[in-house]
C-alpha cells in the first residue's frame, strides 16, 4: 500500500491535473483488489451503491428510508465480513462509516452533492486506506477546489510521511523489547497486576503504531497537494478523559460524537445513553467481540465520572501539577481497561 501510494504521488504529479487523482483512484482498486478480492468488490461496490443514491434519489420523499436500508446494507457486510473465515478484509469499517457519513449528510441535506468522479476520487483514495483518518466528503471536495502541487507540500509532506514512517516502526518495536523483558521478569506477580502492566504497554504501542502511521497518510497527501483532518492532537496531555477523547483518533471520536451521541441524546433526553451507545459503536468499529462491548462500558463510566467530578469540583484551569496528576489518571485509567475486561470476561466465562 505504501509502495503504491508512493507510485500515485508520481501520477499526480506528472498527469494532467485532471486526470492525476482518477489515476489515483483506479490504483487504488487495484492494489486493494490484488490484496484482497474480497475487499476490493467491496469497496467498488459500497461506493456506487452510494454514489448513486446521493445523485439519482435528490428529490425523493424517501430518503430516510433510502438511507436505512443502504446503512443496514453496510452494516450486514461489515457484520458477514468479521465472520467470515478464509478472507483477508482490508478496510471494512473504514469504508462503511466514511459511506454512512455521506448518506446521513445527505438525508440531513447539510452536503454539497458530488459528482461521480468527485465520489470515487474520495472514496479511493489510497494513502488513507493505511490508518486512517476518516476524512469528511466536505472537506475533502474543498481540497479538490484548493489542490496546490508545489515544492513546498511535496518536500514538507515527505517529512512528515518519513518521519511518520519512523514513529509507526521504531518506537513500538522499542516499545514492545521493553514489554517482553518487563514481563517476562514479572510472572510471579498476580495476573491482574501483569494485565495492567500489558494495558500499559498496549496503549503506548498502539498510540505511536497509529499516530505514525496517520502522520504516513497526511504526509502523503500533502504531497498530492490535499490538507487532510488530523487524527491525534497531543492525547496525553489530556487533563481528563473527556479531554482525551476529544483528541485521541479525533476523526472517529467526532463521527461517533456526530451520527451517533448527539441524535441519540436528542432523541432520548438522556445523554448517558447516548455516551454508552457512541462508545459501542467506537468500540465494535475495532472488532465485534464481548470484548469490546466491555471495553465502551468501561470508557463510558471514566467519562461519566470525569462529567461528575468536574460537576463537584468546577471546571476551573488546572495548574502544572493538577494537569500532571490529570495525565497520570488517564493514562491510568485506560491501562487499567485491559485487567478489568478480562477480569469480568473471566467470571462469566
Amino acid at each position: 500500500m505504501l509502495l503504491s501510494s508512493l507510485v500515485g504521488v508520481a501520477l499526480v504529479w506528472t498527469l494532467p491535473r485532471r486526470y492525476g487523482l482518477s489515476a489515483v483512484a483506479v490504483l487504488t482498486l487495484l492494489s486493494v483488489s490484488i490484496l484482497s478480492p474480497a475487499s476490493g468488490l467491496w469497496l467498488a461496490g459500497t461506493s456506487l451503491l452510494t454514489v448513486l443514491i446521493v445523485r439519482g434519489y435528490s428529490a425523493t420523499r424517501h430518503r430516510g428510508l433510502l438511507v436505512f436500508v443502504a446503512s443496514a446494507i453496510l452494516l450486514t457486510l461489515l457484520f458477514v465480513s468479521r465472520q467470515t473465515g478464509g478472507f483477508f478484509w482490508i478496510g471494512g469499517a473504514y469504508f462503511t462509516l466514511r459511506n454512512m457519513h455521506v448518506l446521513i449528510d445527505w438525508w440531513m441535506q447539510r452536503l454539497r452533492v458530488p459528482t461521480t468522479a468527485d465520489y470515487l476520487k474520495y472514496s479511493l483514495f489510497l494513502p488513507v486506506l493505511m490508518a486512517g483518518p476518516i476524512h469528511r466528503l466536505d472537506n475533502f471536495q474543498r481540497q479538490l477546489r484548493r489542490q496546490r502541487l508545489d515544492s513546498t507540500n511535496l518536500f514538507s509532506g515527505a517529512e512528515r510521511a518519513l518521519l511518520g514512517l519512523a514513529q509507526a516502526l521504531v518506537i513500538p518495536f522499542v516499545l514492545r523489547r521493553l514489554q517482553y523483558v518487563s514481563t517476562r521478569h514479572m510472572e510471579t506477580l498476580h495476573p491482574f497486576l501483569l494485565r495492567w502492566i500489558e494495558g500499559s504497554f498496549d496503549w503506548l504501542i498502539l498510540y505511536f503504531s497509529f499516530a505514525g502511521l496517520t502522520s504516513l497518510a497526511l504526509g502523503l497527501s500533502l504531497m498530492m497537494g490535499l490538507k487532510l483532518e488530523e487524527n491525534f492532537n497531543r492525547p496525553w496531555a489530556a487533563a481528563n478523559l473527556i479531554e482525551f477523547w476529544s483528541r485521541w483518533h479525533m476523526t472517529l471520536s467526532h463521527w461517533c460524537r456526530d451520527y451517533v451521541f448527539y441524535p441519540v441524546a436528542a432523541v432520548t433526553r438522556l445523554p448517558i445513553v447516548g455516551l454508552l451507545l457512541a462508545m459501542l459503536a467506537m468500540g465494535l468499529w475495532h472488532d465485534t467481540s464481548a470484548y469490546y462491548v466491555l471495553w465502551a462500558v468501561w470508557q463510558s463510566l471514566g467519562i461519566f465520572l470525569t462529567h461528575v467530578t468536574i460537576r463537584f469540583t468546577g471546571n476551573r484551569e488546572a495548574g502544572l501539577s493538577g494537569r500532571i496528576l490529570g495525565t497520570a489518571s488517564v493514562f491510568a485509567w485506560l491501562s487499567l481497561t485491559k485487567p478489568m475486561v478480562l477480569q469480568f470476561l473471566d467470571i462469566f466465562s
